[in-house]
This record gives structure tokens, C-alpha cells and sequence, in this order.
């Protein structure tokens, strides 16, 4: 097929009967390159659906997801148990992840209303974007757990499902209690081609649940010095210059712990691509 031919998709959702058309965008076609399916959503009032889509237009499979059209909010939030003890700065999305059996949440990635949210949790069983604090924030059920996140659109819906159902079913509860988890899940969600990258995270993320500890092969860095044109649109000098002050024996957890934040969105591309050049080991 020409790359310049259109896929389209014929579909009729399972629940309303409603038809789908639709046409794959540039986007989807080079998430199937790298995935062999694209994730997208469509939003039919009271459930979303959700499709995964081969390169030829095929349906690989799909999902419903019931949602609320008013969300319900509980008069107050009853008791709750913060676990973190520490909160970072914001970057362009606030992030709160809770266990509403055991009450638990942790709030070091939210700068939004936290009463407010809490509130809603109590009630919402169902996918809702509501507004706290002015913004539009996305709350997405698992089980017993709860993600919330702003400045997610519709459009992005479908890879945030994605991601976050991957992420809950490798790590479970300990999301909560794991800062590096959530640093990742901020970092990979604040890209605009979050899509493309996320199996670049989960990467990186199977990298810290093994509990894997990596050699960073410096002994190679001049020789990347020495064809810098070749590789300049592979890695970044910024992580480079970071992976240059790291220890050259290091457990992931503890890199993840090292990256600036406003560095951890480019440091999952970079990691995954040393590891491809043999740059980075895990031994």
C-alpha cells in the first residue's frame, strides 16, 4: 500500500449501534509500525469505545467503557491516608492515584483542589471528566484504583486507557506507593506524542519492577564524540551530560530517583535508545 493511500475503518459500536468511519491519521499509522495496533477512542455519551486498529483498517479488538455523564460527588470525603511525604513541582498535568478500599492516595504529583477530588472519588465508579479548580480533569476507574489526570483530552483517551490499565496490571498497589512510577507516568503523559513513546516507558518501567541494575558504558561516550553528526538525532547532549555525573553501576530505581523531572520525558526516549546502541547494560 502507498503511503500516501488513506486506511479507512468501518465499525459499528456494539452498545449504541452507532456507525463508525473513520480514516487512520499519520499518527495512528506510525503507532501500528512500532506496536502493530493503534488505540482509538470515540466517545458515544454514557460509554466510550474503544478500538484497536491494524495497519491495513483491521479490527485487532475493542472495548466499552461506561461513563458518567453528571458525576456524582459525596457531601465529604470521609477519611483518607496521604502516603507520600513529599510533593514535586508542576509540569503541565497534576496526577493523583488512590485506592479507595483502603483509602489510600498519594497527591506528589497534584496541584489541584484536593478535597474536591477526594469527594468525587468516593461516589465515581464510572470513566468522568470533571472540573477542579478550572481545570478538566480525567478520573479512570481500575478495580479498587483511581487515576486522575489533567490536561488530557478526548483525542488522547484512548492511549491514557492503554497505558494505565499496562502499568496496574504489572505493579498493582504498589503505583500508589511508587514515586518513580507516577515520575514516569507525569513524564510519558506530558509528550504530546505520548502514543509513540509509551512502549518506550514500559520499557523503562519493566527495567524498575525487575528491580534491574544497569552499566553505563562511558567507555563508549568518545566515540560518540566522534561521530556526534551520526547519532545527533538519536541522543540527547543533556542526557548524555547526565548519564556523564551517574555512577557507572546503578539500579534503576535510583536513576529514576537522580533525573530531573523536566528531564524524565527525553531521559525515556534516551534510555531506550542507549539500550538499543549497547550504551546502556543491564547486568
Amino acid at each position: 500500500m502507498s503511503k500516501t493511500d488513506s486506511v479507512k475503518v468501518f465499525f459499528r459500536c456494539p452498545v449504541c449501534n452507532r456507525s463508525i468511519n473513520y480514516v487512520l491519521s499519520s499518527e495512528d499509522l506510525e503507532k501500528t509500525d512500532l506496536t502493530g495496533v493503534c488505540d482509538v477512542a470515540f466517545d458515544h455519551g454514557d460509554h466510550i469505545l474503544l478500538l484497536f486498529i491494524d495497519k491495513n483498517g483491521d479490527i485487532r479488538g475493542w472495548r466499552i467503557y461506561k461513563k458518567e455523564i453528571e458525576a456524582k460527588i459525596a457531601e465529604e470525603p470521609g477519611v483518607w491516608h496521604r502516603v507520600n511525604s513529599r510533593k514535586y513541582e508542576l509540569l503541565g498535568i497534576s496526577l493523583l492515584v488512590a485506592d479507595i478500599q483502603r483509602k489510600r492516595y498519594s497527591d506528589a504529583f497534584w496541584h489541584l483542589d484536593l478535597n474536591l477530588i477526594l469527594r468525587y472519588l468516593e461516589v465515581t465508579d464510572d470513566i468522568v471528566f470533571v472540573k477542579i479548580s478550572e481545570e478538566e480533569v480525567l478520573i479512570y476507574p481500575i478495580d479498587v484504583f483511581r487515576y486522575v489526570v489533567s490536561n488530557i483530552t478526548e483525542s488522547d483517551l484512548g492511549g491514557v486507557i492503554r497505558f494505565l490499565n499496562i502499568i496496574t496490571e504489572m505493579f498493582g498497589e504498589t503505583v500508589i506507593d511508587s514515586l518513580q512510577i507516577q515520575k514516569i507516568i507525569i513524564a510519558t503523559l506530558l509528550r504530546k506524542d505520548f502514543k509513540l513513546i509509551f512502549d518506550m516507558a514500559i520499557d523503562l518501567l519493566r527495567d524498575l519492577k525487575a528491580g534491574n541494575i544497569i552499566c553505563i558504558r562511558k567507555d563508549l561516550f568518545p566515540l560518540i564524540n566522534l561521530h556526534i553528526n551520526k547519532y545527533s538525532n538519536l541522543l540527547n547532549k543533556a542526557v548524555l551530560d547526565f548519564f556523564r555525573k551517574t555512577p557507572k553501576k546503578i539500579g534503576v530505581t535510583n536513576l529514576i530517583d537522580l533525573v530531573p523531572l523536566n528531564m524524565l520525558p527525553d531521559f525515556i526516549i534516551q534510555y531506550y535508545r542507549m539500550k538499543k546502541l549497547k550504551l546502556i547494560e543491564v547486568i
